[in-house]
């Protein structure tokens, strides 16, 4: 790839883009899906008209009731049977022996009463019993599962998975959705690493930002053909219309990807924690994406179209078209140093998040900030040489790194304060 990039501003990294958080005031990219300061969500609340509720089956809540029943009678009876009537003493044991039978006689999924060693019964559950699903629904939203099934069929009031509903599920293999759901938010089956089937239907109008990100198993998905919403193309998540790639699956094995010409916007975290991919090749249509490659760990080099109005790549690294901000820093290439081109006088977002083998960076003049999660997770990072233009280091600039960098500056007082309120080893060049 040629290493000339013309005079243009991308968008995505203008002071026009940027916006503030509602709920911390921080600035965050314009168009986030949740802020990378206080992690709160900033969609808008939507109202929603439920499909009418069906009644489900709460069998599982009434046993402790029934457990409870069963054991206040057996107490009634033990300490007051002396002092009634004979048939009323009669009529409690005839009571607990009758109850005793229907308890041993019934065919109940979850367990049954047993006899305890000195005196009454308890109920002892089945452990060979599938679990039933538990869900909470809100005015049509599901907020909470806490069932362990691997197979789960969201019930038909649903319209909308709330955010991160399965975040890490290591149980569930396929999720079956309802026609009538309309959203499946930010995160909802993030981590589920064993989740390998899922079909869209029709009426799904709204997927969110890394709704399922790093589900490592999933390696197509399948969209109903009726929706006018959605289309899957080689199990690839796009727009009906092909111009947005909203998810591309983590399971996918092919090393190498060239984005499809009718592609204008690379949804965020598109490509978020697919461990195979090796290259990526942007074409020329391509003008908007954020954070699109994060997490991707084999990734060497992003390939951008000369004729890409907005981006360049400049050895397999990824800037904005006019050259002067990174914008990311491919988490795979094999180099332990990297000189940050002179003509960058920006870094952004995650830019080499969880890099896996830069042992030293050196940051040209001109760059005045460590914005977010800029070194997030860097595995090997040893050495940090910073300008002296630094003005500003977020407190999450080396969230979860996995060293303790030594950092290089000229006279610098906002490196300097922040190295020693943060346990940063600092040089300090005084010539």
């Amino acid at each position: 790839q040629s290493e000339i990039c013309y005079n243009k501003i991308t968008r995505t990294t203008g002071v026009e883009d940027i916006m503030k958080c509602p709920h911390c005031g921080k600035e965050i990219p314009d168009g986030s899906h949740y802020c990378l300061h206080c992690m709160k969500s900033l969609q808008v609340e939507r109202v929603y008209t439920p499909s009418p509720a069906k009644k489900r089956s709460r069998l599982v809540w009434l046993l402790p009731i029934a457990a409870a029943a069963a054991l206040g009678v057996y107490v009634t009876v033990y300490f007051t049977g002396n002092h009634q009537p004979e048939e009323v003493q009669t009529a409690a044991e005839s009571l607990q022996s009758s109850e005793a039978e229907s308890s041993s006689s019934s065919e109940n999924p979850y367990g049954e009463y047993v006899e305890g060693e000195t005196d009454g019964r308890y109920f002892q559950p089945n452990s060979d019993a599938e679990e039933k699903p538990f869900f909470d629904i809100e005015d049509g939203v599901l907020t909470r599962y806490s069932g362990t099934n691997s197979v789960v069929e969201i019930p038909e009031e649903v319209t909308a998975i709330g955010e991160s509903v399965f975040w890490n599920d290591q149980n569930l293999t396929e999720v079956i959705l309802p026609e009538g759901l309309t959203e499946i938010r930010t995160s909802a089956f993030a981590g589920c690493t064993r989740l390998s089937k899922v079909n869209i239907p029709a009426s799904v109008s709204s997927i969110e930002s890394q709704a399922f990100t790093t589900c490592t198993s999933l390696k197509e998905f399948t969209v109903s053909p009726d929706s006018p919403y959605f289309m899957a193309q080689d199990g690839i998540l796009y727009s009906a219309d092909g111009s947005i790639l909203n998810c591309y699956p983590s399971g996918k094995v092919q090393t190498g990807f060239v984005i499809p010409e009718t592609v204008t916007m690379v949804y965020d975290w598109a490509f978020e924690g697919n461990p195979y991919l090796e290259t990526i090749d942007v074409p020329k249509s391509v003008s908007y994406q954020f954070c699109s490659f994060g997490h991707c760990q084999s990734l060497k080099e992003i390939r951008v179209s000369e004729e890409n109005a907005d981006f360049c790549s400049i050895d397999g690294v990824f800037y904005s078209k006019d050259g002067k901000t990174l914008i990311y820093y491919p988490a795979g290439r094999t180099e332990t140093e990297f000189e940050i081109p002179q003509q960058v006088e920006a870094m952004e977002f995650n830019a080499f998040l969880q890099n896996r083998n830069l042992v030293s960076v050196t940051v040209p003049e001109g760059v005045s900030e460590l914005k977010v999660f800029v070194f997030k997770e860097a595995e090997k990072l040893q050495e940090l040489h910073l300008p002296s233009t630094i003005t500003a280091i977020d407190p999450v600039a080396f969230w979860n790194i996995q060293t303790t960098p030594t950092i290089y500056t000229p006279s610098n007082s906002v490196t300097e304060s922040y190295c020693e309120e943060n346990g940063f080893p600092c040089v300090v060049d005084t010539e």
